[in-house]
Order: C-alpha cells, then sequence, then structure tokens
C-alpha cells in the first residue's frame, strides 16, 4: 500500500465519523427550529427539562390570557428583551415570565412608564454595547443609549453578551467600548456597582462587596 493510501485507509474512518455527527447535530437544529416555530412552548419544555433556564427575547413576546406556566422558573434566568423588539417585549419579560433581570433591554428608553417601572422595581439590564453594534442593532459606539440607561437611573451593568462570539472580553467591554460610547469614570463606576447589586448572591454577600467597592472608591 502507498503512503498516500495508507493514511487515507487511517483517516477515513475518522472523516466519516464528523460527518456523520455534523449530519446527525444539522438534522437535529433543523428539528427542534421546526418544531419551536409551531410550538414556542416546545422550548421551554425543551431548557427546563434540560436544566438549561435561558429564555431568548424572541420567545419572550409573546402574551397569554392564561396564566404562564414557567413563571417563577426564571428567576435566575435574565431573559433576552429589548434588543431587537420594543418596549413590549421587555414588558412581557416582566409581566409573563416574572423576570428580574433583563438581557439588553436598551429599547425600554422608548417607552417612559418601562423606564420608571424598571428603576422602580430595580429590575436590572446587562448591557452588551459591543454585541449589540456587531448585530447590527446599534450603527456605533457613539450611538449607543448606554450613557442615557445609566443616567435615567436605571440598574444596568456592562456585560459581554457572548464572549466567544464576538471575540471580546469584559475588559473591553470596560477600556474600550464603554469609554467610545461616552461613558465616563464616574458611569463605569455606577455600573460595577449596579453589576454586584444585580448579581444571583445572597443580600449580605451583596452587600459586602458593594461596600468594599464604595470604600476602594474607583
Amino acid at each position: 500500500m502507498t503512503p498516500f493510501l495508507d493514511v487515507l485507509a487511517r483517516y477515513v474512518p475518522l472523516l466519516a465519523t464528523v460527518a456523520g455527527v455534523v449530519v446527525l447535530l444539522t438534522g437535529l437544529n433543523w428539528f427542534l427550529r421546526r418544531r419551536w416555530k409551531d410550538d414556542p412552548d416546545a422550548q421551554f419544555r425543551f431548557q427546563f427539562t434540560n436544566n438549561r433556564p435561558s429564555v431568548w427575547g424572541k420567545w419572550t413576546t409573546t402574551t397569554s390570557a392564561t396564566p404562564n406556566p414557567y413563571l417563577g422558573m426564571v428567576d435566575l434566568s435574565p431573559l433576552h428583551a429589548g434588543e431587537v423588539d420594543g418596549p413590549a417585549s421587555v414588558w412581557s419579560a416582566i409581566r409573563d415570565l416574572g423576570a428580574t433581570r433583563i438581557g439588553h433591554g436598551i429599547h425600554a428608553l422608548e417607552d417612559p412608564a418601562l423606564v420608571e417601572f424598571l428603576v422602580e422595581k430595580r429590575i436590572g439590564l446587562e448591557i452588551a454595547i459591543t454585541s449589540n453594534i456587531q448585530v447590527g442593532i446599534v450603527a456605533d459606539y457613539a450611538d449607543h443609549p448606554v450613557k442615557k440607561i445609566l443616567e435615567s437611573g436605571i440598574v444596568a451593568n456592562l456585560n459581554t453578551d457572548d464572549p466567544a462570539i464576538s471575540g471580546i472580553d469584559l475588559r473591553h467591554e470596560f477600556d474600550v467600548a464603554a469609554p467610545r460610547a461616552g461613558l465616563t469614570p464616574a458611569h463605569i463606576r455606577q455600573a460595577q456597582l449596579n453589576a454586584l447589586e444585580m448579581a444571583f448572591l445572597p443580600a449580605d454577600e451583596k452587600r459586602a462587596l458593594q461596600a468594599r467597592k464604595r470604600a476602594a472608591g474607583s
């Protein structure tokens, strides 16, 4: 057997296995997307059954006259809303699913009543500046509403959304994205304090961390 055929014989089974896995995953993805398109609740059932309490914004925009069966199950899951859709999706995440923390939510500013509600109830927004630009929700750093959000009194922090896809980390958001979006050191410090308030930690631990942050002064 020639060297080429020898190498081929070694790797063909591996390549065939990889190809099979790709085909299987592609088929599974197609099946689930078709199923979720016809029955949005199926995604909730799939994710909660598999201990994946991550609910994306497009699934939080529907409302129902009947009590939502998932209410109370997503207390530790920031719901993505108000990124592509308007403030109605944020209202839905809060009212229909009991969200206490929202991923993105930048379109909340379009509804003064929603802004007032978020401030009063201390419902936090995870602001992902770079991700919003990459997705095309916001044209540029200078156009991002993060400064207005912080100045409105909403409890908002800085977030990466999905660092693996965006190719960034949290330091990039603080050192690069935040200043380009017009945030001052005072804005950034407030976002850090907000992050501690929004953290899924016991109240005493959060208070201790907030006190340390304030004592540090930066």
